[in-house]
């Protein structure tokens, strides 16, 4: 299963970072032969 992306988890460990850093660590761990 995969975490949240909502609630204190998520912006604990989002926190100082940017969408833009959200954005790359979603194209590089998002399987190829299993997206969205």
């Amino acid at each position: 299963m995969t975490p949240a992306l909502t609630g204190g988890a998520f912006m604990a460990n989002w926190d100082g970072l940017t969408v833009g850093d959200l954005f790359d660590r979603i194209r590089i761990s998002m399987p190829a032969d299993r997206p969205g």
